[in-house]
């Protein structure tokens, strides 16, 4: 498409102005405030763009020519901020916003919106997506398959790497770390129990023996009461007397060979087994934390591995099966890539991220012919040739605006392709 007459009657601080551009460039040259950006956007909003400033009236016409040099005439009318276009061609009108947009097609990018887009992480993801959508939508869903893929992979990686850093806190703090097999070994306490509960039978009977033979006492101690008082059980008081003397005997005689067992020290020994069974216990579970962590470890690397390798599958797809609209231009997770060079403007300067955002401008709508550039006062000399050589080779037409301080009036320059 090429412009051939642009007339406005009224838009913004711009009052009947008409140019005669007949598919040439156009140079708009003024100080801030005289009107370049608001004729850009008058021509933009004839096409269809959206961009429709929050005025009460304007009214304009934009005529130009299609790829077959048809005739086109775009006429836009604002009322309270809203636009409506209506295309008369082949003596047909049509007002319709689909009709719009099949003819005309996406405007394309700002170049200098692309510059502003480069220089944060969203813009540049934006920038991603703007070059994602010149792609077709199959091309586009393999690509984000390989890249879900990898996403799942990384999730679950960093989910590993979180049970890594716990095990390796868990190990650190452990009273055993550092220690060895052999320097906790089990002991059986079977034999020591089994003494104890001897031990134990023992001196029942010994404690038992011991209130025996002391209820016997207290016992001979009442019956000799008795032998006082009862003279007439006497005979069998004495009997009594000597049965349980002899019952006493044999207890002096027992516990005379027998003495209590002393347990404290067994009971040392089972307490200090005891213990070392405690140790031997923890050791185990340290031990099945260094086996988790190995375990975890292999699995990270071996997943490292494979979300390397995904991401070599991706950029050699990117590389090789999708074919670039723009020659050069690819893309990492992180930003797009211009000649193996990221487009950041710490990489590349503005003028070269706005001679890159037109050429993706003339991929994403070859029909398009058009090509709007704001802030043309900041591509040099040598960049702007290489972009008029670009616009001619591909048989396009600039609307270029360009600041000079000190011009109170909007100039409107019609220029042949040389800088």
């Amino acid at each position: 498409m090429k412009l051939q007459e642009i007339h406005i009657k009224e838009f913004k601080v711009l009052e009947d102005i008409e140019s005669y551009p007949e598919g040439k460039n156009i140079l708009l040259i003024g100080d801030n405030g005289v009107g370049k950006s608001s004729f850009i956007q008058a021509i933009k909003i004839a096409l269809g763009s959206k961009d429709v400033p929050p005025i009460k009236k304007g009214e304009w016409s934009v005529e130009a020519t299609d790829k077959d040099a048809n005739p086109i005439t775009f006429k836009a009318k604002v009322k309270d901020g809203k636009a409506k276009v209506t295309i008369e061609m082949n003596g047909m009108k049509d007002s319709r916003v689909g009709t719009l947009k099949q003819l005309v097609g996406d405007i394309g990018i700002d170049p200098q919106e692309f510059v502003e887009m480069s220089k944060t992480e969203t813009g540049r993801k934006k920038q991603i997506e703007i070059f994602k959508g010149m792609f077709p939508e199959d091309v586009v869903k393999e690509l984000d398959d390989h890249k879900a893929n990898i996403q799942a992979l990384y999730e679950e990686r960093t989910d590993l790497n979180r049970d890594v850093k716990y095990l390796k806190t868990d190990i650190e703090k452990h009273p055993l770390h550092g220690k060895s097999a052999k320097d906790i070994q089990r002991v059986d306490v079977s034999a020591v129990l089994e003494k104890i509960e001897e031990a134990n039978k023992h001196n029942d009977v010994y404690d038992r023996s011991v209130d025996a033979r002391n209820a016997i006492e207290e016992e001979q101690e009442l019956n000799k009461d008795r032998i006082k008082q009862l003279k007439e059980q006497l005979k069998k008081a004495q009997e009594e007397g000597r049965e349980l003397e002899q019952r006493k005997a044999k207890a002096d005689k027992w516990l005379s060979e027998n003495n209590p067992i002393d347990t404290s020290e067994l009971k040392s020994d089972l307490k200090h087994a005891e213990e070392l069974n405690r140790q031997a216990d923890k050791y185990e579970e340290y031990m099945k934390k260094e086996e988790q962590l190995e375990e975890r470890q292999e699995e990270v690397e071996s997943m490292t591995v494979r979300i390397e390798t995904m991401r070599a599958e991706v950029e050699r797809f990117i590389r090789e099966d999708m074919e670039s609209p723009v020659p050069g231009l690819t893309f990492d997770d992180e930003q797009l890539m211009y000649n193996g060079t990221p487009v950041h403007p710490e990489s590349l300067s503005t003028s070269e991220i706005i001679e890159l955002g037109i050429k993706m401008t003339m991929a994403q709508n070859p029909d398009l012919g058009i090509l709007f550039i704001e802030h043309g006062e900041s591509i040099g000399k040598k960049r702007m040739e290489d972009i008029l050589d670009i616009a001619k080779k591909n048989d396009w037409q600039i609307v270029m605006e360009q600041v000079e301080r000190g011009t109170e009036k909007l100039t409107i320059e019609i220029i042949n392709d040389e800088a």
